[in-house]
């Protein structure tokens, strides 16, 4: 398993996934997108302060979290988490002692909007050392092929495993065409309807339908 680390990351945490992993390649790398990137997943990593800030944004500009979660969502080939670290107490006391406002109400609804449009996990973990620990073991899990196995047989995660879509988009499939006949019955145009679904998607999703099963 390899690492990448983008380059405007603190040297402390390279070194501190280095030592804490010393069988993974962990490399320090430009990131076009996210902080932390593995074979098959992609974190990007807030803090608190820097969570809330990118959220209501500052100097008249706008917040820029909604446009960094737009662009990590088109990676389909990789696993997109969030790790969020800090405490809340603590932050907020931080915060309003230097008279900064900070509304923790708003990463509450960040990490919630987060999680239920984007799909994304989210660690938040207090401790940043064990947040970092925590999510590249999830990375090597996703890169293993683990993620998304369910521990028990849930028809709509299998069938979602098995058109390789999200358990979301496999629920949209359900209300629009209703049986899996219908979906293999379907245009490539009619399937594309669905949220983030390309032509390659859609001509899968009838060919495993037609074919396999």
């Amino acid at each position: 398993m390899y690492l990448k680390v983008d380059t405007r990351e603190d040297d402390r945490y390279l070194n501190f996934l280095r030592q804490a992993f010393p069988r993974i390649d962990v490399r320090s790398e430009v990131l076009k997108e996210g902080d932390y990137e593995s074979e098959k997943a992609l974190f990007e990593r807030k803090t608190l302060p820097d969570l809330y800030g990118s959220v209501i944004g500052g100097n008249g500009k706008q917040g820029r979290l909604w446009k960094q979660m737009d662009r990590l969502a088109t990676h389909e080939d990789k696993v997109v988490g969030v790790l969020v670290t800090g405490d809340m107490g603590e932050t907020y006391d931080a915060m309003r002692s230097i008279d900064v406002p900070f509304d923790p109400e708003v990463v509450y609804s960040a990490v919630g909007h987060i999680m239920s449009a984007y799909k994304f996990p989210v660690f938040w973990i207090t401790n940043e050392w064990s947040g970092l620990i925590s999510m590249v073991k999830f990375m090597k899990h996703c890169d293993e092929g683990k993620f998304g196995i369910p521990m028990r047989r849930d028809p709509d995660i299998l069938a979602a495993r098995l058109l390789k879509v999200t358990t979301y988009q496999w629920a949209e499939l359900k209300r629009r065409f209703g049986t899996l006949e219908n979906i293999g019955n379907a245009s490539e145009a009619d399937l594309q309807k669905v949220y983030r679904v390309g032509p390659a998607r859609a001509k899968f999703i009838k060919k495993c339908v037609k074919e396999r099963l």
